[in-house]
């Protein structure tokens, strides 16, 4: 078992995979199983119990090799496709670096100045936050005058983030955080999250009386969560 992987629990460690050493990270925690995935820059992560046998954390390692192969080969296509395509309010744009003055869209094309070459991403990303930001807080603009009335809390101040487990929150400070990565989805699912949060503006739970609320304004808001909930599956976010 030796050649699957080296260094283990160290940093940096790799593991051998279809011939190609990737970098694993281990995390020791107080859990009673071990659990693998691939993250979304390509590297393995193990969450391991304390003091974990190396024996049956090779093994472990070794009975999920086939997945761990065919997982990351499916990551790293998603991660080229990342590279090369922006995916904004439900559409995917092809990345163009061309002799413009800003970051603009026509057609199926996302254009950035010459200027972003090699860091085309982190100039999206930026791009992609203050789109949001404005996006986001035209939503709240429109729908807030039908919470206003009976809520516990003032007109919320818009914070916008970048989340890895929530599509927003609303805390009973009256802050709005909402993820920017709900600009990749199509408009109707931003809406409905961000209408999710102010029906939280009345209700600080899921009760029934939230539900209510979400289906006078949002009839069909069960089926807007399946389609997130579908479409955060199918676009590789970051």
């Amino acid at each position: 078992m030796s050649s699957l992987f080296r260094n283990t629990y160290q940093h940096p460690a790799v593991i051998n995979l279809a011939g190609e050493e990737v970098p694993i990270l281990f995390k020791a925690m107080r859990r009673k199983t071990l659990k693998v995935q691939v993250l979304e820059t390509g590297e393995i992560e193990v969450r391991l119990p304390l003091n974990c046998p190396k024996n049956y954390l090779q093994s472990f390692l070794e009975q999920h090799t086939p997945w761990l192969i065919e997982r990351r080969q499916q990551v790293m296509g998603l991660l080229r496709q990342k590279q090369s395509q922006f995916m904004y309010l439900g559409a995917s744009y092809e990345i163009v670096v061309a002799g413009t003055k800003g970051i603009w869209l026509s057609d199926d094309k996302i254009y950035l100045p010459e200027r972003y070459r090699g860091k085309e991403l982190e100039a999206l990303d930026n791009w992609q936050k203050q789109q949001a930001r404005e996006y986001f807080q035209e939503l709240i603009d429109h729908w807030w005058p039908g919470f206003e009335h009976g809520a516990q809390i003032n007109k919320p101040v818009l914070r916008v983030k970048k989340m890895k487990t929530r599509w927003g929150s609303l805390s009973q400070k009256g802050y709005i955080n909402l993820n920017r990565l709900l600009m990749q989805y199509s408009p109707e699912l931003i809406e409905m999250v961000v209408v999710h949060e102010l029906c939280h503006s009345h209700y600080f739970d899921h009760s029934a009386n939230f539900h209510r609320l979400m289906a006078k304004h949002l009839p069909n808001y069960r089926q807007l969560e399946k389609a997130l909930n579908k479409a955060s599956r199918d676009v590789y976010s970051f």
